[in-house]
């Protein structure tokens, strides 16, 4: 079964299995559709482009000290910090620039 197939026939079960019970041969057909859909499958993460009309800023970004402006529900400690956070990455994302001025962290 070729992917095209697969996705035509998994779209029509699939929706035909919205409205009444499928039957055993249907039921086989979708199992193997979805078979094939998910062994050609390409996986999302891997497709890593940079954002449309980002520039790379930072390649790696360790952490980040921010200081919250806005209100915000404050304890003791956010008070005797002066409402300064850390936050400390582990995947080591990139940081890049839009087009807009905003900054965006991704992985």
């Amino acid at each position: 079964m070729t992917p095209a197939k697969a996705k035509v026939i998994f779209a029509t079960h699939m929706q035909a299995a919205r409205k009444r019970k499928l039957t055993r041969y249907e039921l086989n057909q979708l199992s193997t559709a979805r078979q094939v859909l998910r062994s050609h499958a390409k996986p999302a993460m891997n497709a890593r482009k940079n954002p449309k009309g980002a520039t790379l800023i930072y390649g790696q970004v360790d952490c980040i000290y921010a200081t919250k402006k806005q209100n915000h529900v404050c304890d003791a400690e956010c008070k005797k910090n002066g409402h300064r956070y850390f936050h400390e990455f582990s995947s080591k994302p990139k940081m890049y620039g839009l087009p807009d001025g905003t900054l965006l962290i991704k992985p």
